[in-house]
């Protein structure tokens, strides 16, 4: 992960490496996950599902398991989220 995009992560989306190629993207934001799962055609994989997190009853934030290539695509998705938020 580049420096440039480092410096842009939003503190509630965190990305870590469990190996063999695989990350976890940790997001917060609901609809930021809705279009990586969309953009990436997530549900159509057989064995896809998401890690979830609830606090009484209401989901809060998602652990995407992605390969590289994957990978890529999210962070620059969670990118170009950030620039638009910030020239807001």
């Amino acid at each position: 992960m580049s420096k440039e995009v480092e410096r842009v992560m939003d503190k509630k989306t965190k990305i870590w490496s469990v190996g063999e190629g695989i990350s976890v993207v940790h997001i917060q934001d609901e609809t930021l996950y809705m279009k990586i799962r969309d953009t990436l055609k997530l549900r159509r994989q057989k064995k896809w599902t998401p890690a979830v997190y609830m606090k009484e009853g209401i989901i809060y934030a998602w652990d995407l398991h992605l390969d590289k290539k994957q990978l890529d695509t999210a962070i620059r998705m969670i990118y170009y989220q950030h620039q638009q938020r910030k020239q807001i």
